[in-house]
């Protein structure tokens, strides 16, 4: 049987790193990684690397056969972090470049990661039929990224299979994000809950996420398919603090900060470092305001439809301290 060719574009990045190691046993497959940077976080061994910018149009092509899958990972995310129109020149034109080098190259099946931010910033739980409300200049091109997807399927609808998911925060090994920051803040006993602790807080473990995409992929035929990716039950940043101080053997964080006095001492922090040119990572006004509004997110599509993740929050959380442990980052 002839080998799959798997194309991540945006491959070098957090997510993208944690596919290729997915694939990396498996002889089946032909690796290609699509990226402005030739190398991922886990160096893995048999990915061919394809410099490439999003933006422009895709020039390189590959010996392809019908069965090759795109993931299509490349995006500019960080929010805030960017300015807004770079956010639509990676995010929507990028999407547009990448349904063009399919056509061109008689790929018919594309997985493309979009997000939560789609459904924007309120409390009542989310669902993939919930109205797309987004508050920043990155959901609102995720929801333009997904249309020029949907067309592209549209396009020859009997034969091309697009599978759209909507990741919670991810974390795992390599994340360098929220999870990261909030474990050195309960490692030095320093973790104060913004506001409240019953904030709703969706997240996937990255390895959940990996297995399940590629399980979605496998199980689905032509058609659009799409699905919000996140644990069953989202925890709270209750359940997420407590589960983190046991794995780390530390006291499990009890004070609660008001959310104006944070978001004073951040105005402060923010423009004290603009002014001496210093940057303080995590620290932001408008990521201070996202710390209280709940990211309540429905998975049960993703789980009616017999997907299932192998872990649970505290045993991502130990799979994932032991991991950085062994990589010697903590």
């Amino acid at each position: 049987m002839q080998n799959r060719n798997i194309l991540i574009f945006g491959g070098s990045g957090f997510i993208g790193s944690h596919f290729f190691k997915y694939f990396e046993n498996m002889t089946k497959f032909n690796l290609y990684n699509f990226d402005i940077h030739q190398e991922n976080k886990f160096f893995i061994k048999g990915v061919k690397y394809l410099e490439s910018d999003v933006r422009s149009s895709i020039k390189t092509s590959i010996n392809t056969s019908p069965i090759d899958i795109i993931l299509n990972l490349a995006a500019k995310h960080t929010t805030p972090g960017h300015r807004h129109e770079e956010y639509f020149e990676t995010n929507v034109l990028g999407a547009k470049n990448v349904c063009d080098f399919a056509v061109q190259n008689g790929i018919k099946t594309i997985l493309f990661t979009s997000s939560i931010s789609t459904y924007g910033t309120r409390e009542e739980k989310k669902d993939e039929n919930s109205n797309l409300m987004p508050t920043d200049a990155y959901g609102m091109s995720k929801i333009q990224a997904e249309h020029t997807h949907v067309n592209w399927q549209k396009e020859d609808p009997q034969n091309r299979n697009l599978i759209i998911i909507r990741p919670s925060v991810v974390f795992g090994l390599g994340e360098n994000g929220n999870y990261v920051r909030l474990y050195k803040m309960i490692s030095k006993n320093i973790f104060f809950y913004p506001g409240r602790k019953n904030t709703i807080k969706a997240s996937v473990y990255v390895k959940d996420l990996v297995s399940t995409s590629f399980n979605i992929i496998n199980k689905t035929k032509p058609g659009i398919h799409l699905y919000n990716i996140c644990n069953n039950q989202s925890p709270t940043i209750e359940d997420i603090c407590t589960e983190m101080a046991n794995v780390i053997g530390k006291k499990k964080p009890r004070l609660i900060m008001p959310i104006k006095i944070m978001q004073i001492i951040s105005y402060f922090i923010y423009y004290f470092g603009k002014m001496c040119n210093l940057k303080f990572n995590g620290i932001h006004p408008d990521r201070i305001k996202k710390l209280v509004i709940s990211t309540n997110i429905s998975s049960e599509k993703l789980f009616k439809h017999k997907n299932k993740f192998h872990f649970t929050l505290r045993e991502a959380l130990v799979d994932w301290y032991s991991e950085c442990n062994e990589e010697g980052l903590y």
